[in-house]
Parts: C-alpha cells; sequence; structure tokens
C-alpha cells in the first residue's frame, strides 16, 4: 500500500548492505513481563520514489508491488524466530475477501500513522511505554490471536542514473491488547538487491532483529 508521508530517515554509509539505527525496547518487553509469541504482522506501506536531477517522482505502483513481495518475507522471518504467524486474518487472499476487515485495518494504519506524526520516538518514550495505540488495535481482526501487531513503514529512493537505490525499513511492535509500543528498530539498505530479491536482501537480517524484539522468546 502507498503512503505520502515517510517515518524515518537514515544516514548512509557508503556500499554498506545493511545499516542500524538502534533497536529501542519497552521495559516491560525487555524484562520479560511480556511474552511475544504470535504476531500479527499488518499489511507493508511503502514510499517510492525516483529520483534524478532536480527531480523527485513518486511511483505508488512499485511501492504497492514491493509492499506486496516484502509481507510473506517479514512472515518468514518471524516464524524463523520460533514465534507464531498469526496474521491468517489478514492475510491478502483473507482481506480481499472480507471489506469489513479491509476496513478495519484501513483505519489502524491510519491511527498509526497519525501517531507516528505527532509523537518523536524515543527509546525513552519506548521503554516507558509513552506511546499506544489504545483499544483500537482491536481494529485489526487478527489481534484477537496475536501477541503484538508489527507495523512495516518502508521508504524507497531510487536513482534514475547509475547509482546504488536506498531503502529504510521501519519496524514497530505494538501491544495486541493494550496497544502499548513494544519496540522499534530501522534497517537501512543501501544496494539494489532488495529491489530484485526483497527475501534475499532482508530474511537473515529481519530474523536478527526480531529476535533482538524478543520474538518467541520464553
Amino acid at each position: 500500500m502507498h503512503r505520502s508521508t515517510p517515518l524515518a530517515i537514515v544516514a548512509w554509509s557508503a556500499l554498506s548492505p545493511a545499516l542500524a539505527s538502534g533497536q529501542m525496547l519497552n521495559a516491560k518487553l525487555k524484562s520479560g513481563q511480556t511474552a511475544v509469541h504470535a504476531v500479527c504482522v499488518m499489511p507493508v506501506e511503502a514510499d517510492w520514489t525516483k529520483v534524478a536531477v532536480m527531480v523527485r517522482e513518486p511511483s505508488p505502483e512499485e511501492a504497492d508491488e514491493w509492499s506486496t513481495q516484502l509481507w510473506p518475507v517479514i512472515v518468514e522471518a518471524v516464524v524463523k524466530t520460533g514465534a507464531e504467524d498469526a496474521s491468517g486474518a489478514i492475510a491478502p487472499q483473507s482481506l480481499s475477501k472480507d471489506e469489513n476487515a479491509r476496513q478495519g485495518v484501513f483505519q489502524l494504519q491510519k491511527k498509526f500513522d497519525a501517531m507516528a506524526k505527532l509523537e518523536h520516538w524515543h527509546a525513552g518514550g519506548i521503554k516507558r511505554g509513552r506511546f499506544s495505540l489504545g483499544d483500537e488495535v482491536a481494529l485489526a481482526p487478527c489481534a484477537a490471536h496475536a501477541d503484538a501487531l508489527l507495523f512495516v513503514r518502508g521508504k524507497v529512493s531510487v536513482p534514475v542514473v547509475q547509482r546504488f537505490a536506498q531503502a529504510t525499513l521501519q519496524l514497530t511492535l505494538v501491544d495486541a491488547s493494550s496497544g502499548e509500543v513494544l519496540a522499534q528498530d530501522t534497517i537501512g539498505t543501501l544496494n539494489d538487491t532488495f529491489l530484485r530479491a526483497p527475501k534475499e536482501a532482508y530474511l537473515d537480517i529481519l530474523v536478527r532483529r526480531f529476535r533482538g524484539m524478543r520474538l518467541g522468546s520464553p
């Protein structure tokens, strides 16, 4: 799905395949007070921009195609941590048949983006549980069967000239009952692999980051 407002910016290092901004964890998650054994991966939303000299052209079609290819990679990474995939009710084949589910997911995605736009994400706020979607997490049809919802936001910049493309993935884990933000991480990529082979580019690093988020931990 296409988004109009990017949520994350990272500094790029020359030719580095994967860059990190530092993981931020809620104290309850870090201490083990909150455990995440089942995760619902929300539909990926992304911005895709073609960049030329003095010109930036949004490309929603490419954004939608890339987001669709990336979603099952994220689900596979979640499962590889030992956590259960609880995304069945919002999987693409399910949402295509259920208008109520589509509307619930749409409203919750909007609520998440509004919260992210208003709040300045920082480690202290996430650690203390300052950020929350509240009861509106129940809008996700999968929330009743999950411990947490995973929101994924992407930003892709593809130069027209022969240079490496850049991508940012922002991963936000939200408690499926309380709506409290449990963790956040950002992955930056500077190469062209993610364009043609998202699984090759992201699967292994996603597994590592999700384990850092304590997914599947006792």
